[in-house]
């Protein structure tokens, strides 16, 4: 019933579990995220003209996945599967009447020939093909975030408080991170890795302290990720975040103030690293 409602609510029609019509019903999809397999996990991007499609398609990430988890973060819709390779993640956007011009536009030129897009202009080389689809994901005027739970239920539309600056100094977080374990430069192994993420996933209030503790500078040593694992063991104990205004509430109390010049990275073992 839950995956039927999406389908309804992505081809524009009212579903046993709501009455409201999205105007972009019958928009093609997107889905980018994260993909197991016998060889190592990839990544990509494509494009679905339906929800049946996404979920069952010739070219479905899903493909002979049993489906874990779908859910809606503040109007981000995700979808979380597994097979006998490895696990799929992906997010999921629809593309506005002028992503479907950009999406046919590309679809109709040549293979390695220039096309225009959305006012852009492409190469068609591989490097002006990938900037392409990272334009379609990106720009809020080609493909937009679902948006489901608020709009098919009338719910908030923002139940956490995540700054996008917070997710962008946390995507680099994990990016220097990443780089650091694959070269074989940092002492943090195994199961480090797993928590680090975890982490990153689970204590956005704490990322969002640190971040404005350190002027939204990313992390370059291994010192500093050690300081970050060391104190997610004392965040894994402790409850979930509470709502976006009860921690407004916790970080206007004085956990950093970004505007003191005198405040650095929070130490580990700190009260606030703590808090």
């Amino acid at each position: 019933m839950e995956t039927g409602a999406l389908r309804d609510f992505f081809n524009g029609s009212q579903s046993a579990l709501s009455s409201y019509r999205n105007p972009m019903g019958g928009n093609p999809l997107i889905a980018f995220g994260s993909i197991g397999r016998w060889d190592g996990e990839r990544t990509g991007i494509s494009s679905f003209e339906t929800f049946d499609d996404l979920m069952n398609g010739d070219d479905s990430p899903f493909k002979d996945c049993e489906i874990d988890h779908i859910w809606d973060e503040n109007g981000i819709l995700k979808m979380r599967g597994h097979h006998h390779d490895g696990s799929v993640e992906v997010e999921i956007r629809q593309l506005t009447d002028q992503g479907c011009e950009a999406l046919e536009s590309y679809e109709q030129s040549w293979a390695g020939e220039p096309f225009d897009a959305a006012g852009r202009h492409y190469d068609g080389g591989k490097e002006s093909v990938d900037r392409f689809w990272n334009d379609l994901k990106t720009d809020r005027g080609l493909a937009v975030e679902p948006r489901y739970v608020e709009l098919a239920f009338g719910c908030p539309p923002i139940e956490w408080d995540i700054d996008a600056r917070v997710r962008d100094f946390a995507e680099r977080m994990g990016d220097e991170y990443t780089s650091l374990y694959e070269q074989d430069t940092t002492g943090i192994k195994g199961g480090d890795f797993e928590r680090f993420g975890a982490f990153a996933d689970n204590h956005l209030d704490f990322i969002r302290a640190l971040t404005k503790a350190r002027g939204m500078d990313p992390i370059s040593s291994d010192r500093e990720i050690a300081a970050f694992l060391n104190t997610f063991d004392k965040l894994a104990a402790m409850p979930e975040p509470s709502p976006a205004s009860q921690e407004k509430d916790e970080l206007s109390a004085g956990v950093c103030d970004p505007t003191d010049p005198t405040m650095g990275c929070l130490q580990p073992d700190s009260p606030a690293a703590i808090r």
